[in-house]
């Protein structure tokens, strides 16, 4: 259970001890139980007026009295910003029996740690960033391939961000994969997203989308996001990410992997390419589907223009139902294009993540909606844990095969997408993305590393 440092921020105005009420309560990850069951066992209410004292000890209250209803193994209650007036919006994450959570990587113990500048640059963006929230100043920028505020105090700390990633992209990349310190995890997450060669740090991101950490997920799968809405004057500059781990992020039990690969799955469908849309409709249609009907359209939004691309809408048209106010056209469009019986995918392309948490992150306002964006990265450094329980994956032997060459980098790219598959399809431990393999056959060690990981997906027949 856990608490985002700046849930005091949207607090301006009101009194020491109280949230702003809630004006909107939703509900994911129900398939087998009634909703109106779980509305009826909640002891939140719409209207409610939350006050800070107790409230931990309330929300873990109220999400055991959820877990004592039939088929429900976990609860996660969500509180967020923001609906019109700035009242909070409580999502209610329900994980079913019969549809376990995804298991993520366990911390890494590492000892590095940030250089000072970086870390000041991360406290800076926090001061920064607490009186845009209080301005209500969301404005963001994202045409240059990374986040820009419209806030001028915000905006000149990010506008340092280029510079540090350049100057520390080493440790900045060995912090996120090893470092014990969440909040410089969090924060190399952020600063990354700021590399120059956005290309080359996709799978370093990717990686930490795995993270145990709440905080480090989000503004990893965040500054993808902003990858993906990134359009270079020439093609051959577009970034290249992989949509399949967004794919299972939809169906995940913790929100804000929810928002933010939602985010991502929108921008990364807008070609329509036909093997992600099948994709989509065979392993998060339901998610999809769920997340279209929450009462916020701007975290609604995202979902609502995937599936009228599984509709075969146009986008004008998908635009036209929105500004109707028509969600169920898009939705029915969605599912009368969806051959079959259609099931959330349970399983992961890495460990998975499991463990209660309230992801308070009154940062996310507005949700993310695609012309003016105002979802908001987690606070870089939390004073506060933002890790899970996490269960560590059987570790399987490793073998030493003899090495392995190759001639040129199109059947490695082949070889490797294969065993993306086995590894996805057999549910097996963490596989590094395509490229970062590649990276790491530059070096002797790193083609010994990759064999002896190899040799743990397949059993190859000699000759």
């Amino acid at each position: 259970m856990c608490f985002f440092a700046l849930m005091c921020l949207l607090l301006a105005g009101q009194s020491e001890r109280q949230f702003p009420p809630i004006g909107i309560i939703d509900f994911y990850g129900i398939r087998t139980v009634s909703e109106a069951q779980v509305h009826q066992a909640l002891d939140f209410h719409e209207g409610d007026q939350i006050s800070g004292d107790q409230f931990e000890k309330k929300v873990q209250v109220a999400e055991g009295k959820l877990e004592t209803l039939s088929g429900v193994k976990k609860a996660r209650l969500t509180f967020t910003c923001c609906t019109e007036g700035t009242k909070t919006i409580l999502y209610v994450g329900i994980e079913e029996t019969a549809a376990p959570c995804r298991k993520f990587l366990p911390a890494p113990q590492g000892t590095v740690r940030l250089p000072a500048e970086v870390v000041q640059a991360g406290k800076d963006f926090e001061a920064a960033f607490e009186k845009a929230l209080q301005n209500s100043d969301f404005e963001e920028d994202d045409s240059q391939g990374f986040a820009l505020f419209h806030n001028p105090e915000t905006r000149a700390v990010q506008l340092r961000f280029p510079v540090l990633a350049g100057k520390h992209l080493a440790i900045l990349r060995d912090v996120l994969w090893n470092s014990s310190d969440v909040g410089d995890r969090a924060l190399a997450a952020q600063v990354l997203g700021y590399a120059k060669d956005k290309q080359s740090v996709v799978p370093d991101l990717l990686n930490a989308m795995q993270d145990a950490s709440a905080g480090v997920c989000n503004n990893a799968m965040r500054a993808m996001m902003v990858f993906a809405r990134y359009s270079p004057g020439a093609p051959d500059k577009k970034v290249r990410i992989p949509p399949q781990p967004f794919v299972e992020m939809l169906n995940s039990c913790i929100w804000t992997d929810r928002n933010k690969s939602a985010a991502a799955v929108s921008e990364l469908t807008k070609e329509r390419d036909p093997a992600t849309l099948a994709e989509l409709r065979l392993h998060a249609l339901s998610s999809l589907v769920e997340m279209a009907r929450w009462k916020s359209l701007g975290h609604a939004t995202s979902s609502l223009l995937v599936l009228g691309r599984l509709g075969g809408l146009s986008e004008d048209a998908i635009q036209k139902e929105l500004d109707r106010g028509d969600k169920e056209s898009v939705i029915g469009a969605a599912l009368k294009a969806a051959p079959g019986r259609r099931v959330p995918l349970l399983a992961s392309f890495s460990h998975q993540r499991v463990g209660s948490s309230i992801l308070a992150s009154l940062s996310e306002a507005g949700g993310n909606d695609l012309q003016k964006v105002t979802s908001k990265p987690l606070p870089p450094r939390l004073s506060l844990s933002t890790s899970r329980h996490v269960e560590r994956a059987h570790a399987y032997p490793i073998a030493r095969p003899a090495p392995i060459r190759f001639a040129s980098r199109a059947p490695l790219s082949c070889f490797l997408s294969l065993l993306w598959f086995v590894r996805s399809n057999g549910r097996r431990h963490q596989i590094r993305p395509l490229d970062s393999y590649w990276n790491c056959l530059q070096s002797e060690r790193g083609r010994l590393l990759i064999c002896r990981q190899l040799s743990a997906e397949l059993v190859l027949e000699p000759g």
